[in-house]
């Protein structure tokens, strides 16, 4: 078994954060093939998202990030980032579980709310 010095995890990670494009939104765990469902309600768009530096094997999101208002319900579960390419780079559980939405409902995630590591 091996393991990866902090300076090499946070090169990672900040290559994560020079590609990254846009966060998306799914109503089923992409998986690593990107095979889940993503959200399709008719107001859903995907959103811009950037990453802060890397420190100590870690980078989180550097601004809020808001989607907008639900037409209709949908149960949110997971989150992916994509690059410019719509290849899926990172996804994740939401945290505290999944979040039923109804029509009005808006789901924001917090500077810091998303965070990706590497150990």
């Amino acid at each position: 078994m091996s393991a990866a010095a902090n300076s090499f995890e946070n090169t990672v990670l900040d290559t994560l954060g020079s590609n990254a494009s846009t966060l998306h939104l799914y109503t089923s765990n992409p998986g690593d093939d990107d095979s889940g469902t993503e959200c399709s309600d008719s107001s859903y768009s995907s959103q811009s998202i950037s990453f802060s530096s890397a420190s100590g094997g870690s980078t989180s999101n550097d601004s809020e990030i808001t989607f907008p208002a639900m037409n209709g319900s949908v149960t949110v579960s997971h989150w992916g980032v994509k690059d410019s390419s719509s290849n899926l780079l990172v996804y994740g559980a939401i945290s505290g579980g999944s979040v039923s939405m109804s029509a009005g409902d808006v789901i924001k995630f917090a500077s810091s709310a998303l965070e990706v590591t590497c150990d």
